[in-house]
């Protein structure tokens, strides 16, 4: 919020939605335990929940919030269809933090240091891989991936990728020991390529045009599993 400056946090709980995580008990300790306390919207229950602060203040007019309740989700439903929404998850899907591997992948990620926006993205794709000198590497799983990794690359990070065989994209970040670290991606890459042997592989800075190239061949399997996150 500081970073954005925002002046609250908005969510799509709904009250009594969920027995567990939605009960009116659990949005209290939630909104305490975040320090966001009055800075956190409900706007789909918000009228069955008191005032906060931004409403309090004229920013959102709180007649135009929603009072949404139970299990049922047809007025969730019935408000995609007025405002035309037609692409969103299943109403029967979790929060993506439940989910082990990535719960697993943002733990790591914090204790690293790793906290913005672009590195929650980043856990979403690929396999992820925290070589010796503390850099990561992220490799893409099919051609999605690999372009999504390709525009996520800021300046001063490595993209790297096989030149005859198919295979994906790596991109490595928060990189300590430049010669190193490069060697332990384009193994990686090309352990993850579709070749049997050794192949060519190629390396840029994100953002140039200019790349070298290297053979190498497959990551030995225990030390591929020792920096897997």
């Amino acid at each position: 919020m500081e970073e954005l400056g925002a002046v609250l946090v908005f969510t799509g709980e709904v009250l009594g939605e969920r027995p567990m995580s939605q009960r009116r008990p659990v949005l209290d300790i939630i909104e305490q335990e975040s320090g966001l306390n009055g800075r956190l919207l409900r706007p789909l229950s918000a009228k069955l929940l008191p005032e906060t602060i931004p409403e309090k203040d004229g920013l959102i007019e709180r007649e135009k919030l929603l009072d949404i309740s139970g299990r049922n989700r047809k007025p969730q439903l019935d408000l995609a269809k007025k405002y035309g929404i037609i692409d969103f998850p299943a109403p029967g899907g979790g929060c993506l933090l439940t989910d082990r591997e990535y719960a697993r992948r943002v733990k790591e990620s914090l204790a690293h240091g790793e906290e913005t926006m672009r590195h929650f993205r980043l856990l979403r794709l690929g396999r992820h891989f925290r070589l010796k000198s503390g850099a990561k590497a992220v490799v893409g799983r099919n051609q999605q991936e690999n372009e999504k990794l390709t525009e996520l690359a800021e300046r001063g990070e490595i993209l790297v990728e096989p030149t005859v065989v198919m295979g994906p994209t790596l991109l490595l970040l928060h990189i300590q020991n430049l010669s190193e670290d490069i060697d332990l991606a384009v193994n990686l890459c090309a352990g993850y390529s579709d070749a049997c042997g050794p192949i060519s592989v190629k390396y840029w800075y994100a953002g140039e045009e200019r790349f070298q190239e290297m053979t190498s061949g497959a990551i030995e399997e225990s030390m591929l599993k020792s920096m897997h996150v």
